[in-house]
């Protein structure tokens, strides 16, 4: 059913960097980096911005608007819908619709993310792009709906937002029309299409986040039992590695300059990673 927004992500994201980086807090680093730790996705409704989540939903029901007289009330109905199966801005909720994202970028010792996302006492996790996008292709295999993509910011990367709108329009049209024909009663027809909006607004980011240079790991989930109370669930991508353990995936950690270099040195101390990964660094 996704099959023009799977060859658009292919066809757009040409320039893949070797290495990704996660911000992290020292005192979470035990989340990614003690053995048997498996990567934890958050429900978007739960993240720090209430209204990033509804930035893409927005733009792809504008762009649905955008197509004529006769669509402007689809576009109306499925974003009205968005906030009934999603929730209010503020409301924490989890569902089978909502999408679960770890987040990474391209840049190393960037003072913003280490203000950002460790409150300057933290590090930044090297994972290597292409295993980490293989192991997703593999959890994809075993069922698991888990996709590495690539951000792209309203103001720098208008083209590529244009092409994945497009492609969703491409996969959704004969959807859209059941739910115009059907004066908006179908609601199955509705819930694929809320669906691949929901996939798709990740990808979305605001021109107030340019420096984020962000990429995105995508869950889909059906199963919501076992998320934690800040909208965490374990994503099952410890299971594909070659030794389950999530260091395969990764290259070393590069730690902040500064006083916070101690209390990260010390912690890593605790996961004896070389070990498990002769070749694990540590950049100070």
């Amino acid at each position: 059913m996704m099959e023009h927004y799977y060859e658009a992500t292919t066809r757009i994201q040409k320039t893949i960097p070797a290495t990704l980086y996660h911000y992290c807090p020292t005192a979470k680093l035990h989340f990614l980096l003690e053995p048997g730790a498996d990567l934890c996705c958050r429900y978007l409704t739960c993240q720090g911005d209430k209204e990033e989540y509804r930035f893409g939903a927005s733009l792809l029901c504008d762009y649905i608007r955008s197509k004529g007289l006769q669509y402007r009330s689809v576009g109306d109905v499925i974003e009205t819908n968005l906030v009934e199966n999603i929730g209010c801005v503020g409301m924490k909720m989890v569902g089978p619709i909502i999408p679960l994202t770890f987040s990474l970028t391209e840049r190393i010792d960037s003072r913003h993310h280490y203000k950002e996302y460790c409150k300057d006492d933290g590090c930044a996790i090297a994972f290597n792009q292409e295993r980490l996008d293989s192991a997703c292709g593999e959890a994809l295999k075993r069922g698991l709906s888990l996709r590495l993509i690539r951000c792209y910011y309203e103001g720098r990367n208008d083209a590529e937002i244009l092409t994945l709108c497009e492609s969703f329009w491409q996969d959704q049209f004969s959807n859209l029309e059941r739910i115009r024909q059907s004066n908006y009663s179908d609601v199955e027809v509705g819930k694929r299409v809320l669906s691949e909006i929901c996939c798709i607004a990740p990808h979305f980011k605001r021109r107030t986040y340019l420096e984020d240079n962000e990429w995105r790991i995508v869950m889909v989930s059906q199963v919501w039992e076992d998320v934690d109370e800040h909208g965490f669930r374990a994503s099952g991508l410890r299971d594909v590695t070659l030794h389950g353990d999530l260091i395969d995936l990764m290259e070393g950690v590069a730690v902040q300059r500064g006083r916070s270099r101690n209390n990260v040195m010390c912690e890593l101390g605790r996961f004896a990673l070389q070990q498990r990964k002769p070749d694990f660094k540590v950049w100070v």
